[in-house]
């Protein structure tokens, strides 16, 4: 009986590590055909990066990938362009080294070439450090890492990165992530001219998902935060002096079928020179972007501009070639009726407030239309609206600052109040108590201005 356990005992050993081995076999496998994937992924998302060289060492537990990406295109001899390089060793499941995955891959990057004196900054240590869990069902996570760094910029200037942290959760096709990024800031610095640039503490959270395979176009929520930013230009006469703090943003995108809408904010306080902004607020919209015609003339002008068999001097002249086929593509996407707007633009100063409005878009294209120049169908087809009310205080302190600069004394007060009723007079503007509002709309080829028909009317 003893004996027939132990045979037992042992049988089941070597069944569970035959199937151990098998797993971590095909495990192997696996990795090595998602890598070659997720490359071609970069490849097709970052056309201005490409794969120069590639080595990929199987072995039976673990495997080394090398891959060596370029910048561009090489700028001539002694000027090497600049390298990435990809180094990832992928542990194979389903232990992959001491976790329970299918694989587990820790990547480094390191930089050369063009890209040296920013590689030269972290001091030997890899710029960036990525490490992925994939699991069993394909989904992976992946933990990154870039250290603090000094580096000089130019003859003068001097970059002090603070570092970056985050997550990315990827799903099973690579077409869908979450991600979530961290950063302590940067400040770049001039000792020479004592100018400053700073940039606070910054967070980024999103949810995407890419509407095709080569993943060029991603919709989903995108949120962020950023402490604040400073710009001093160091002057000691007239100095330029930018602060902006509590910056916070929010996109969002989807689709319905192929078309995409979306929406976005910004916003913050500060202040420009000794002129406190105690508020500003942005919110704009896109409505019924073609999502596969889009694309593809990002594609297609993406291929043109990073191409490197042709000189750059040839450059412009292969794009102004493409404008047939650019052509083509705007028209396709006229056809849904796409709409652009700035639903509002508000800044408040002083217990002032100022606010901006635009919104452009097409009504009514059709096939036939594709015969016409696009400056044709525009006139035809387009319309446009926009809106403005700005304190007369503003308009005044801005007339005095510029002339100050450009004459060096201060203008005569009674000019601008002249200007403005000379506009008012002309039907540009429209004197409101202590503010000067505008409205301009287009449609049908007619510009009205204030509810004022101007230029000559379209036949009929």
């Amino acid at each position: 009986m003893r004996q027939k356990t132990a045979v037992r005992g042992v049988a089941t050993l070597v069944v569970v590590g035959a199937a151990w081995l098998g797993a971590t076999a095909w495990s192997g496998q696996q990795a090595r055909a998602r890598y070659g994937a997720e490359l071609g992924r970069i490849e097709a998302r970052f056309p201005f990066m490409r794969v120069v060289d590639r080595k990929y060492d199987k072995g039976f537990f673990s495997s080394t990938a090398t891959t060596s990406f370029q910048f561009g295109c090489p700028a001539g001899a002694g000027a090497p362009p600049a390298t990435l390089t990809l180094t990832s060793v992928v542990h194979h499941g389903p232990i992959a080294g001491r976790t329970l995955a299918a694989a587990v891959v820790d990547s480094q990057v390191m930089l050369a070439g063009a890209a040296q004196p920013v590689a030269a900054a972290f001091a030997g240590a890899a710029p960036l450090t990525v490490r992925t869990v994939v699991g069993f069902t394909g989904r992976d996570r992946s933990t990154f890492d870039s250290p603090p760094a000094h580096a000089s910029v130019g003859e003068h200037a001097v970059v002090a990165w603070q570092g970056l942290s985050g997550t990315v959760d990827s799903g099973q096709h690579g077409r869908s992530m979450t991600y979530r990024v961290r950063s302590p800031g940067l400040v770049v610095s001039d000792p020479a001219s004592h100018a400053v640039m700073r940039i606070g503490a910054m967070t980024v959270s999103g949810d995407g998902e890419a509407t095709s395979d080569s993943g060029l176009i991603m919709v989903g929520k995108v949120n962020g935060t950023l402490d604040a930013v400073e710009v001093n230009d160091g002057k000691a006469v007239e100095p330029m002096k930018i602060m902006l703090t509590g910056l916070h943003f929010a996109t969002q995108t989807a689709i319905n079928g192929e078309l995409i809408d979306g929406t976005g904010t910004f916003g913050g306080t500060g202040s420009v020179g000794d002129v406190r902004i105690d508020r500003f607020e942005m919110e704009s919209s896109m409505h019924r972007l073609h999502a596969p015609t889009y694309e593809h003339l990002m594609q297609s002008t993406s291929a043109e501009m990073y191409r490197c068999d042709i000189a750059d001097k040839d450059r412009l002249a292969g794009l102004l070639s493409m404008q047939k086929a650019m052509a083509g593509d705007l028209m396709a996407m006229l056809r849904y009726g796409p709409e652009i707007s700035l639903d509002k633009f508000v800044v408040e100063s002083g217990g002032r407030t100022a606010e901006v409005a635009y919104a452009v878009g097409v009504d009514g294209v059709t096939d036939a239309d594709a015969r016409l120049p696009p400056a044709a169908v525009l006139m035809a087809h387009a319309h446009a609206s926009a809106s403005a009310r700005v304190p007369i205080d503003w308009l005044r302190r801005l007339s005095e600052t510029t002339a100050a600069r450009l004459q060096g004394k201060g203008p005569d007060p009674a000019n601008l109040d002249l200007m403005i009723d000379q506009a008012q007079a002309q039907g540009y503007l429209v004197r409101d108590s202590d503010y000067v509002t505008s409205k301009a709309e287009f449609a049908g080829g007619v510009l009205k201005v204030n509810g004022r028909e101007l230029g000559p009317k379209p036949r009929r």
